[in-house]
């Protein structure tokens, strides 16, 4: 208490040496948690000077900052008649979010929490937006342990308020379609890989199924929307792999970006965990389908079960590809690959009879090499023919 109420103690805030306000941060964390009485006395001037240094880029400060903001909200529910949320907070916290916690994202992330937790009213639209700018600067797409904690904790946030406002149907629908939508949407063109390759995908599906069970017409939204984002961007690539197959070999070729992050996304859809094993040839190019052969292998993960909305935007994906496969004979390989590698991970329900049942009749045959040689002839295929290259590629992904 003594310390408290002297004058220079408050001084030493204002110094311009890290380690001293270092210093001062640590007491007021506990004060304010081992003698909340005592910083109760003072807390019209332990909040403001706490939340002053929210701002700091110092690495030094940062996570002192943090552990004091946290000691001082929980300790004392009434700090914020002593803040002003909107002009002194809300600013530092915006800066934070717009800059991708400035290299300071795995100290700052598991604190937004917390602190989202505790504030008694905020926009939160601009929390979010705010949020997604900074899942797009350059340093964070750059460092994948800050990518992956700046996702971790957006979709925390996100599933937090989603559980605060189960009555708010509009609100919710905002959050997922306004939000997460935009985020996955990027993941798909992005020309650096960091979100795909973070925890985006595996958990989706816990998120949109928590939602569901309040409205199922979002989860619903999410995957048409989702579907028509990635059928359109598959229909691009199909354009210049066309263009690059009358220019450069070389060039058409080269394996879009789309094909790895629908790799990832089905992945994460169907298993619903990241960090999945896998292994796969050196391709030499993909007319030698031999070479081509992608093999994988989920060491001790199983499938999760899938909502049919789900399972209706795998099934849409997979079709589209598979007409794109048999439209131009050249590029048949190219996006057959992909086709067999989607058909390694999930083989969604009644994909036979959707593609036997297509209009598309303008190739005579689509190759694929699965240790037995498997063609489907376009004019004439079947369901069973269908279900019969299916059962090869299950066989297939089995014996690897």
């Amino acid at each position: 208490t003594r310390l408290l109420d002297n004058s220079v103690f408050w001084k030493h805030a204002k110094s311009t040496v890290p380690q001293i306000i270092c210093g001062v941060l640590r007491v007021l964390s506990a004060t304010c948690q081992l003698c909340p009485e005592a910083s109760s006395k003072v807390i019209n001037k332990v909040a403001p000077l706490v939340f002053s240094f929210l701002d700091s880029t110092d690495p030094n400060i940062v996570s002192h900052t943090w552990e004091a903001v946290l000691s001082v909200i929980s300790a004392h529910e009434t700090c914020w008649q002593h803040i002003n949320w909107q002009k002194a907070v809300w600013p530092k916290i915006k800066q934070v979010l717009e800059n991708g916690c400035s290299g300071q994202a795995t100290v700052i992330c598991p604190c937004l929490l917390p602190l989202l937790s505790k504030v008694p009213k905020m926009n939160y639209t601009h929390f979010f937006d705010s949020f997604r700018l900074g899942l797009r600067e350059d340093s964070v797409l750059n460092s994948q342990l800050d990518l992956s904690a700046l996702v971790y904790s957006f979709l925390e946030c996100i599933q937090y308020r989603v559980k605060c406002i189960e009555d708010a149907s509009s609100e919710i629908r905002s959050l997922i379609l306004d939000q997460v939508l935009l985020v996955v949407q990027a993941s798909m063109v992005d020309i650096k890989p960091g979100l795909s390759k973070t925890e985006l995908y595996s958990r989706l599906c816990p998120l949109l199924s928590a939602v569901s069970r309040i409205d199922s017409s979002i989860e619903d939204v999410f995957w048409s929307e989702l579907s028509t984002t990635i059928r359109g961007i598959l229909l691009e690539e199909f354009i210049s792999a066309q263009k690059s197959s009358q220019e450069s070999f070389e060039t058409f070729s080269k394996e879009p970006v789309i094909f790895q992050r629908l790799n990832l996304l089905f992945e994460g859809i169907v298993y619903q965990a990241s960090g999945l094993v896998k292994t796969e040839r050196v391709r030499f190019g993909p007319v030698d389908s031999q070479s081509n052969l992608k093999k994988k292998k989920y060491f001790g993960k199983d499938k999760q079960t899938i909502s049919d909305s789900t399972g209706q935007f795998i099934s849409d994906v997979f079709v589209t590809v598979f007409k794109l496969t048999s439209i131009v004979e050249k590029l048949s390989p190219l996006f057959f690959t992909l086709f067999k590698d989607l058909s390694l991970i999930h083989i969604p329900n009644q994909t036979a009879e959707r593609l036997s049942n297509r209009s598309d009749h303008t190739v005579e045959q689509v190759t694929a090499e699965l240790g037995t040689k498997c063609i489907i002839n376009v004019d004439n295929c079947t369901e069973n023919d269908f279900n019969q290259f299916f059962q090869l590629v299950t066989l297939e992904n089995d014996n690897v």
